[in-house]
């Protein structure tokens, strides 16, 4: 039984859990009300038997002798028998037949028998003085050895017409000396059939109830169970089928415990989604950017099997070699983007921000004047924070050459940096052709390119600003953009100085805690 409870479905162990507690809570219940019902039944017949023995004793303590006579005995006949004038507080009973119908009669309607036996336990008198099967000896003996043993005075004994008597015998003193008993005799046949009646319909109400109430059960059960039914069906079809659009169907109104469940998974689904949409995306465009390089460094090898010529040669070699430099830097950023996405931590230690930035500087300004750009350093402050030296380094080259790719000739780019009371600040800011509102949104995303034709000729990759907001969220900071085309861009890397800076309540016009603000854009020139 226990290894089939285990191995059964949940629903079935709470429908089966809650009918065993219901049976048992509803046998609990009717039998304490059934023992109640009985216990005052019992009490009520005990009760008139004690009324009526105590009757026959109050007319016997009017006696001035100190013993029961034939004459006295008559009288109690008599009295109690129905046949004189009924004294006070006493019960009168009708006369009947000796017949057993006749006393079976009489005691279904709940009349009491009286009688007086000796004190060695023979029958005296009776009132009436029918009922035969308690006169014998051997009977009226084993009810006065049980009053003389000191157990409860009352008694249930069945006659030998299976008629069950409740019977309680009593002492009668006479100046102080018990010269006789009385008993006081009552028929249960009534309060049998009462009970056989009253026992049915709990027994039939309660498995009725129970019934009822399994079927409730089950059926609520069914209903709660079917959504988390709903969730494991879904994931086996997409474990089977790899489909991750598919999602569970949940009630909109519905806020239970399972339905948020179900909500949670389908959120998990579309996760999942868009994380394998990424990699399919990823890997996609990883194999267009390494076709491009692949493909001229191949050409150019084709071409010099066939044209070995010095200046073709040349050409060639030169070619091949700015690719290969290009399809280098493709696979390191590719590199670093995968350990990113397997949530590689950073060696975080106190770093002299500012070096770093100066660093960046003096690299760059190559590139800068190369395009005859202006490239200078617009505020500078000493700055210490924790982190990863190369990849900040990484991450703030990246944003500066960005900004010399798309800032045209004789145009103006800015480095400042910073520092605050609880954030540490480096604004990277140009006057080039800007980014529209549109492509903002994607300027982060990997291989995202705002214009594609130009910057594939200048030998990006696309993975430039993706890198860097990996670096800079990776320290616990964050990048934000403002720009407009015609315009210029203003990218700024914020890096916590104090660890218990929120993060979340960082916006673009968070500047209160800087004492100075940046070189507007279209100042960079002046």
């Amino acid at each position: 039984m226990l290894t089939f409870f285990q191995r059964s479905s949940i629903k079935l162990r709470l429908t089966l859990a809650y009918a065993v507690v219901v049976c048992v809570a509803l046998l609990t219940l009717s039998v304490a009300v059934y023992n109640s019902v009985q216990n005052s039944m019992d009490a009520e017949v005990d009760q008139q038997l004690q009324q009526s023995a105590d009757d026959v004793r109050n007319f016997f303590s009017r006696l001035t002798v100190n013993t029961l006579t034939p004459g006295d005995l008559q009288t109690f006949s008599s009295v109690f028998g129905g046949k004189s004038e009924t004294p006070p507080g006493a019960y009168s009973m009708p006369k009947t037949a000796d017949s057993t119908n006749a006393l079976r009669m009489r005691f279904t309607s709940g009349l009491t028998y009286l009688q007086i036996v000796n004190t060695d336990g023979k029958f005296a008198g009776g009132a009436p003085n029918d009922l035969l099967a308690m006169q014998s000896d051997a009977n009226q003996k084993s009810l006065l050895a049980l009053v003389h043993s000191g157990t409860s005075p009352y008694n249930s004994i069945t006659l030998d017409n299976g008629t069950r008597l409740r019977v309680l015998t009593l002492p009668i003193k006479l100046r102080e000396q018990t010269v006789g008993y009385v008993q006081a005799a009552r028929s249960l046949e009534e309060i049998d059939t009462l009970r056989s009646q009253i026992l049915w319909p709990f027994v039939i109400g309660g498995l009725v109830t129970a019934l009822i109430v399994t079927l409730l059960v089950w059926v609520i059960t069914r209903s709660v169970f079917n959504p988390i039914q709903n969730i494991t069906s879904t994931a086996y079809q997409i474990g089977v089928s790899g489909d991750l659009t598919q999602r569970i169907k949940i009630n909109d109104s519905s806020k239970d415990e399972v339905s948020r469940l179900g909500r949670a998974f389908n959120a998990m689904l579309s996760r999942l989604e868009d994380t394998f949409q990424m990699q399919r995306q990823f890997i996609a465009d990883s194999s267009h950017e390494l076709r491009t390089p692949l493909t001229v460094i191949r050409g150019n090898l084709d071409l010099l099997k066939r044209n070995p010529d010095p200046q073709n040669q040349a050409e060639s070699l030169v070619a091949i070699e700015r690719e290969s430099v290009r399809m280098q830097r493709l696979v390191q950023d590719l590199l670093l983007l995968a350990q990113a996405d397997a949530s590689q931590a950073f060696e975080m230690l106190p770093v002299q921000l500012d070096t770093i930035v100066l660093e960046v500087f003096m690299e760059t300004k190559v590139l800068a004047d190369a395009k005859r750009q202006t490239l200078k350093l617009a505020h500078f402050d000493a700055v210490t924070v924790d982190g990863d030296t190369e990849r900040l380094k990484r991450g703030l080259i990246n944003l500066v050459e960005n900004a010399i790719k798309y800032t045209p000739e004789e145009g103006h780019i800015s480095v400042s940096l910073f520092k605050g009371t609880k954030w540490a600040r480096v604004v990277v800011a140009d006057d080039g052709i800007g980014i529209g509102e549109a492509d903002q949104q994607h300027i982060f995303d990997r291989f995202f390119r705002v214009d594609k034709a130009r910057s594939r000729n200048g030998g990006g990759t696309g993975l430039g600003l993706a890198i860097v907001k990996h670096i800079i969220e990776g320290h616990g900071g964050r990048i934000t953009l403002k720009s407009a085309p015609a315009q210029g861009s203003e990218f700024t890397v914020w890096l916590r100085l104090d660890p218990a800076a929120d993060l979340s309540a960082l916006s673009d016009d968070t500047h209160e805690d800087f004492p100075l603000q940046s070189e507007p854009i279209s100042n960079l020139s002046s």
